[in-house]
């Protein structure tokens, strides 16, 4: 959207109107004049905005969008017709290209005209409105040309029901053909609208395979009428909307069941429904009779098992009395045998729950090892490319190992005009929760970027920490988790060799004529913080060439190792960058890396490692 100002004062001056003026951020725009006010209204993919002639921006016009349906809406055109009638013509993403017909009083917009124009394509759009001198209106839609007569036009619904046609069993017996009956006093036969309950019939199991047709006597857009159904008792959602005009339902419980069946037609407008109700009888296995019988068999077994059970018991008796002691002995070690049976059973069981739970953590273990190795391609790549990095700066190196499979720290790399940004960042935590971290930065930052280019890097970095803050939902409790971030945000201006530093509990090592400068940030984090209130400050400084700058996170100076397993501390790492200033970046970097790996050994990794060499 262009605005061209030709006021002499000013001259000829072209502005361009987006986002910034309270725009949607689109390339759509159509405009238009309110017929009353005169105020000038831009149609977008979401609807109306009118212009604030004192504020100079644009704002959501809710009397224009209160008449449109809900869902996103692009306006297409906005004509006013014959008899203060409003036309409207818009693409909703739920109905499609639409149009319609209000008048506007004193609190609004009252719809006159919807439901005639449902029946048009919805694939093609309304591109103009027309009212000519005889006050009727044309417009146009696909390539063709409507004209819409107000003396025939009808809002109201219709009439509109849906029949049940036909039930019949295996598409053979028929059980319904289209019409109720009910006998009267005499026992005569007469048509009824409704299903008696003497007329709802109980099918024997055999007959449990149903189908159902059903149709609509409404002739208006016959083709395009959909039917849904639902057999209650069976199902507990309606079918999706379709053109089948029949449903086969094979293998039915018994049960008693109610057939509902209702139509839509092009309008929108759905039918009462249809229903049929029937039953399907128990098999012959689970009546009454089968299951008594099932009672008495099971009734005579237990007899049976009870009789012999004791006849058993005495006979064992017998031989007890006769051969007691050797029984003694015998039980003596069939007990002895259970027991180390029992133990052996126990030892197997508890084996072969381990094995299982073995198994099952390995399994678990392995999907989550696949889900944080994918995790971290997603992070490699929001990361800074190798080839960005070489073309914004040449002599530069980054020595990046996270302590596992994703990281907390991160850098981040981005150019506005003739300067580089730089941000290196150790979020709170390391693994999975910090990755998290480092991607609400990097996101974070590349959104900021865009609004404060050409303002100081402080600026950024307050930024920054308040929409941290705002996306954790911190509020300063003493009890919440003070998550957030420790950065350094450099601005390097290649041609002038001019530097911009801001740091968050993090500082900047340079070499300037081969002498160590160490430039100190702030002593409060990107986050939630006692000093919240107070702003970050800016060092400036301008080096000359062949001087070097250094960005690290905490986890090499932190690292165990060596003979005494201590950290490596800020001393050496001072006293080796300082051995490395006459090597390239490249070996400052495998130099860099060797001391690294050499000084923890066989130690464990404790944390993130990031750090960033730049030679100007």
């Amino acid at each position: 959207l262009l605005r061209l100002n030709l006021s002499e004062a000013s001259g000829s001056q072209i502005q361009r109107i987006g986002s910034d003026k309270g725009l949607p951020a689109e390339d759509y725009m159509a405009l238009f004049t309110d017929p009353e006010s005169r105020e000038l209204l831009i149609g977008t993919s979401e609807g109306f905005y009118h212009y604030d002639y004192d504020n100079d921006t644009f704002s959501y016009d809710t009397l224009y969008n209160s008449l449109l349906p809900e869902g996103k809406n692009k306006i297409m055109t906005l004509h006013k017709g014959a008899e203060d009638l409003y036309w409207f013509s818009f693409e909703n993403e739920y109905r499609g290209w639409s149009i319609l017909g209000a008048r506007r009083n004193s609190t609004g917009f009252e719809l006159v005209y919807d439901r005639p124009f449902r029946s048009l394509s919805q694939a093609a759009s309304t591109d103009v409105f027309y009212t000519d001198a005889d006050h009727q209106l044309w417009f146009s839609k696909s390539n063709q040309l409507f004209h819409f007569d107000q003396t025939r036009a009808m809002e109201e619904e219709e009439p509109f029901q849906v029949l049940m046609r036909n039930v019949s069993i295996s598409g053979d017996s028929i059980l319904f053909y289209g019409t109720n009956f009910i006998a009267d006093s005499s026992g005569i036969l007469l048509p009824h609208t409704e299903q008696s309950e003497s007329a709802q019939p109980g099918l024997k199991y055999l007959y449990r395979n149903i189908e159902f047709q059903w149709s609509s006597p409404y002739f208006q857009h016959e083709r395009q009428i959909r039917y849904s159904y639902l057999l209650e008792g069976f199902s507990s959602d309606w079918s999706d909307w379709g053109r089948s005009r029949s449903a086969k339902f094979t293998n039915l419980p018994h049960g008693k069941y109610e057939m509902l069946v209702k139509a839509r037609n092009i309008f929108g407008d759905e039918s009462p429904p249809a229903s049929y109700t029937f039953s399907i009888l128990r098999p012959w296995y689970a009546t009454f009779l089968a299951i008594s019988l099932y009672f008495v068999l099971i009734v005579s077994l237990a007899v049976f098992v009870i009789l012999y059970t004791r006849n058993l018991k005495l006979r064992a008796e017998l031989l007890e009395r006769q051969n007691k002691e050797i029984e003694l002995q015998k039980t003596e070690l069939e007990n002895l045998n259970e027991e180390i049976t029992a133990h052996r059973d126990e030892i197997e069981a508890q084996r072969d729950a381990i094995t299982v739970q073995k198994e099952l953590i390995s399994r678990q273990n392995n999907a989550m090892t696949d889900s944080i190795h994918y995790a971290r391609r997603i992070q490699d790549a929001v990361l800074p490319a190798k080839d960005v990095m070489r073309f914004l700066l040449p002599k530069h190196f980054v020595f990046y190992r996270p302590r596992d499979i994703v990281s907390g720290d991160f850098f981040w790399v981005d150019k506005k005009d003739e300067t580089v940004w730089i941000a290196l960042a150790d979020c709170t935590g390391h693994g999975v929760p910090g990755a998290f971290m480092s991607m609400l930065g990097i996101s974070l930052l590349n959104e900021i970027s865009g609004q404060y280019s050409g303002q100081p890097i402080n600026e950024i970095m307050d930024e920054l920490r308040d929409q941290v803050i705002a996306s954790l939902g911190q509020t300063g409790d003493k009890y919440e988790a003070r998550d957030g971030m420790e950065m350094g945000l450099v601005a390097i201006n290649p041609r002038t060799r001019e530097i911009q530093f801001t740091g968050a509990m993090h500082n900047l090592y340079t070499f300037q004529k081969g002498e160590l400068v160490v430039i100190r940030g702030d002593r409060m984090p990107v986050g939630i913080h006692s000093e919240g209130s107070t702003l970050f400050s800016s060092h400036k400084l301008k080096l000359d060439r062949g001087d070097a700058l250094y960005m690290f996170s905490d986890g090499y100076a932190d690292q165990f190792g060596g003979k005494y397993r201590k950290k490596y501390g800020s001393a050496r790492l001072k006293t080796l960058l300082t051995q490395l200033q006459q090597n390239i970046m490249h070996d400052q970097k495998e130099a860099i890396k060797k001391e690294f790996d050499q000084w923890k050994g066989d130690q464990e990794q404790i944390d993130d490692v990031l750090m960033i060499g730049i030679k100007l």
